[in-house]
């Protein structure tokens, strides 16, 4: 009974089993390796790309096809951990049979072992015979470049032979990028090194050509003969860059059997380092020779790095006002190029020249002793130029009955020179240059001569022409100095003016100065360093350092010759700027008077036009407040070109009363733009402390461009009329220093300033003519009814593009041809930028700041025209320049 039960017991197991195994569920996985086919499951849908899982309860059919051009190259059926190689018929379907699996385990009959179907195509194509299939691996080893392949940017591949995977600067680092490809035609791919870095090492299947010093290589020859895969595996190492500090080879002699150096000793140590990129060197600069200070050290490019100066001690060291006595440790940091090292050296001999008077001068009287007080101020000191240079010995040939003590002439032959002309001792160094030309100009001066003293008062303390006091000039040039005192030059007022327009005032429109709208006195910036006499006058002296009579009158050969052009040009940076070429950072403008014009058999100069009085003033009083003061300038065309001399063409004959000549005889107004208040008035070092701006507009033909302004005029009966001027701007952007503000937060003051303009790029061939003006797109726009707005500047990148530094001229669209100012300022549009980064490096060959830009605001919030010297076109001028005029 027992052996039944038992029987009966493994009967019903076994049939459980059996009816278990039959009930379960597999799963069948079909991969196609490769586009080029596809791959069926019983009656289920064609999969083309990928993996596909799907469910069975018995035996399936699985069927390869390949697609028009292609054949099956590879097909596997997976049986568990049994892989099974397919045959196949060349281009031809086939069809692998899965029966259901088995169980692994009979006493778990759910479990059953993996069944799938793998499946590789490979191209037909003719032209390239039967391909096969290769994988191109790339890897970055290490940070520093990217690898990139040839070929369309689309990583799929379209089956119409052409291949169009493209690998585009692969920067990832230690992780392979893998790609498949099916055919055999070849592919180049380029390794480029980042900024800084160089290529150290490409493993590779192919060729390898470098260039570019390394940081740039194109491997070529892939794929190589019979290698299914093929690498390109990149590794970078940074640059090393030369700091030169010596080029010069040694002449010199040495001791025997002592090798000679290299270079000349130039105190720089050590000897032409090398660094890496960003890297730091430290260098020692010491005094050669007999001299015993370090009087300047530079760096060229100066972009290549920053430097930092310090004394033995660690203690920060400045060159800019002073030498430094003794070696100075210079720690060149951030170096991102090849970079020369020079210093400069000098000799200060105090010690030497005080011992004059500690010794055999002791006990001499209290001027002599009072000579080596008076030399250690002077420039004498500041060039070593010491008691024996002079003395050059004791007692010495230089006394008072060799060399004059009241005119420091030579009146006895002991001493050389030429005695019959009573020449200045001063005239054995100084006999050349300024020296001669000074004398030259003032020999006729009653009470002075050619006496040297006559303005360098004091013989052991000269100080340097640019120094004398404008009162010792004054001494003779009473009448002069006097106009002088209240001139535009003499009091500088023209910034100030402007800044401060209606400051403290009730609020009128066209009437705030940029002073109303931040939270900066004009008397804080360093705007006032050459703009106002009056912020720098200390108990009545001026003491700007080069406000004096030699700013201009510093290389005249003879009274009556004018003042060099190049002098003025020093100040008048505008007008440098409208002269200097385009590919120097200046406009490229030309002037008809000063490109080979001739008056009166001499070549135009400054002076040619702007009379004394434009120079020294009028004597008026008030003084000016700005050039546009009646009398402050006296330059104009008819003083030259009488109305009879004119042409008759219609521009003069219908214009000659209300427009002035440049408004159409100018090539072009120039202005920077959007100049960054922030920068230029915060001093603290929360920002670069500079003056700059983000463009500049003006130049020859397409560049071209004017305002159409009043410029207001007395009317000779109290009142004022006006006349049509040219017109240029003043654009300024201020975020942290806005008035009420204080914050870097974006909301801030846009301002832009329209004032007349006075231009040095006068033409008589190109001037305009009355399309120039009339019935423009801009006039027709401003003159609508209603008005359409016109865009004067605009940032052509969105909203929150941050522009890359340097700044490109296509990122902005400037002011074009003739724009004329509507009474409704509201209808110039004029767009703003600020800086991703205020703190970023200054760059001082480009005059700006390594930064970023983004749009700060779009549209002025004030634009200034202040009424005492300029005012907007009338409606009725609008109207008229609206319609192409006939000519008369």
């Amino acid at each position: 009974m027992l052996k039944k039960g038992l029987v009966t017991l493994v009967c019903l197991t076994v049939m459980s089993a059996v009816w278990s195994w039959a009930a379960t569920t597999y799963s069948v996985r079909t991969q196609l390796t490769n586009p080029g086919g596809s791959i069926k499951v019983l009656n289920n849908t064609l999969t083309t790309t990928g993996i596909k899982y799907t469910n069975c309860t018995s035996a399936v059919k699985v069927v390869v096809t390949p697609s028009d051009g292609f054949t099956i190259s590879s097909l596997k059926k997976i049986n568990g951990a049994t892989v099974t190689t397919i045959p196949v018929v060349f281009g031809t379907a086939t069809t692998v049979t899965i029966a259901k699996p088995r169980p692994v385990d009979k006493y778990r009959p759910a479990v059953l072992p993996a069944q799938g179907v793998t499946a590789t195509f490979a191209s037909t194509n003719p032209g390239t015979g039967l391909g096969k299939t290769w994988q191109l691996q790339v890897q970055n080893m290490n940070g520093g470049g990217t690898i990139s392949t040839d070929g369309p940017s689309t990583e799929e591949l379209m089956w119409d032979k052409v291949r169009t995977k493209k690998l585009t600067d692969y920067a990832t680092v230690g992780v392979p990028k893998l790609i498949n490809f099916i055919d055999n035609r070849g592919l180049t791919a380029t390794v480029n090194a980042k900024t800084g870095y160089k290529i150290r090492k490409i493993v590779t299947t192919g060729t390898v050509v470098f260039s570019n010093h390394s940081t740039l290589a194109t491997v070529s020859g892939i794929p190589a003969t019979d290698k299914l895969v093929n690498t390109v595996l990149a590794t970078y190492q940074k640059r090393a860059f030369i700091v030169t500090t010596n080029s010069a080879p040694f002449t010199g002699t040495t001791t025997p059997g002592v090798p000679a150096p290299r270079f000349a000793p130039n105190g720089i140590a050590p000897v032409n380092p090398s660094v890496a990129y960003g890297g730091t060197v430290r260098l020692i600069i010491t005094p050669t020779g007999a001299n015993n200070l370090v009087e300047s050290i530079a760096i060229s490019p100066i972009s290549g790095g920053s430097i930092a100066l310090t004394d033995r001690f660690g203690a920060p060291v400045s060159l800019a006002t002073k030498p430094f006595r003794g070696p100075v440790k210079a720690t060149i940091s951030n170096i991102t190029s090849d970079i020369v090292v020079t210093a400069t050296y000098d000799r200060d001999n105090t010690d030497e020249m005080q011992n004059c008077t500690s010794t055999c001068h002791l006990n001499a009287r209290p001027a002599v002793q009072e000579v080596a007080f008076q030399w250690y101020s002077s420039t004498h000191r500041e060039s070593a130029i010491d008691c024996v240079t002079c003395h050059s010995y004791m007692p010495g040939n230089v006394t008072r009955t060799t060399v004059s003590s009241h005119t420091f002439q030579i009146i006895s032959s002991n001493v050389g020179g030429d005695i019959t002309t009573r020449v200045n001792y001063c005239a054995k160094c100084h006999n050349g240059g300024k020296a001669s030309e000074y004398v030259a100009a003032h020999a006729a001066t009653v009470g002075y001569g050619s006496f040297c003293v006559g303005c360098h008062i004091t013989l052991h303390d000269p100080d340097e022409v640019p120094d004398i006091p404008v009162s010792n000039c004054s001494d003779c040039h009473q009448t002069v100095a006097a106009k002088f005192a209240t001139s535009l030059h003499g009091t500088r007022p023209g910034k100030a003016t402007f800044y401060n327009d209606g400051l403290g005032e009730a609020p009128e429109s066209l009437q705030q100065g940029f002073g109303n709208f931040v939270n900066v006195a004009y008397d804080n910036l360093s705007c006032v360093d050459c703009h106002n006499a009056a912020a720098t006058t200390v108990n009545g002296v001026d003491t700007w350092t080069v406000a004096s009579c030699a700013d201009c009158h510093n290389s005249t050969t003879d009274t009556s010759e004018p003042v060099a052009m190049e002098t003025c040009l020093g100040c008048h940076s505008r007008q440098k700027n409208e002269r200097m070429a385009a590919n120097l950072g200046g406009f490229g403008l030309t002037d008809v008077h000063l490109n080979g014009g001739m008056m009166n058999g001499k070549p135009f100069t400054c002076t040619t036009c702007h009379s004394t009085t434009d120079m020294h003033g009028d004597g008026g009083t008030p003084p000016k407040a700005s050039m546009f003061d009646p009398g402050a300038i006296t330059a104009n065309c008819k003083n030259c070109h009488s109305v009879g001399s004119l042409s008759a063409v219609p521009e003069h004959t219908q214009h000659l009363n209300n427009i002035d000549c440049s408004t159409c005889h100018m090539q072009s107004v120039v202005t920077c733009y959007n100049c960054h208040f922030d920068n230029e008035a915060i001093t603290d070092g929360s920002v670069t402390h500079a003056k700059f701006a983000s463009a500049k507009f003006g130049g020859q033909g397409a560049n071209s461009w004017r305002f159409l302004v009043n410029r207001v005029f007395p009317d000779g009966n109290g009142g004022t009329t006006t006349k049509v001027f040219p017109g240029t701007m003043q654009s300024l952007m201020a975020d942290k220093t806005a008035k009420d503000d204080g914050l870097d937060d974006g909301e801030g003051i846009t301002f832009v300033s329209i004032v007349p303009y006075y231009s040095h790029s006068i033409t008589k061939v190109a001037a305009l003519k009355c399309a120039a003006c009339h019935g423009t797109p801009t006039a027709i726009n401003l003159a609508s009814n209603p008005a359409v707005a016109v865009d004067v500047v605009k940032w052509n990148p969105a909203d929150d593009f941050e522009a890359a530094w340097p700044i490109l001229a296509e990122y902005w669209k400037g002011p074009k041809g003739v724009i004329p100012v509507p009474e409704n300022l509201s209808l110039l549009k004029f767009d703003f930028v600020d800086l991703v980064t205020p703190t970023a490096a200054w760059n001082a060959t480009l005059m700006d700041v390594e930064s970023s830009r983004v749009l700060f605001k779009r549209g002025a919030d004030n634009i200034h025209m202040m009424e005492d010297y300029v005012k907007p076109l009338t409606n009725d001028q609008l109207k008229a320049l609206k319609v192409l005029q006939p000519r008369p």
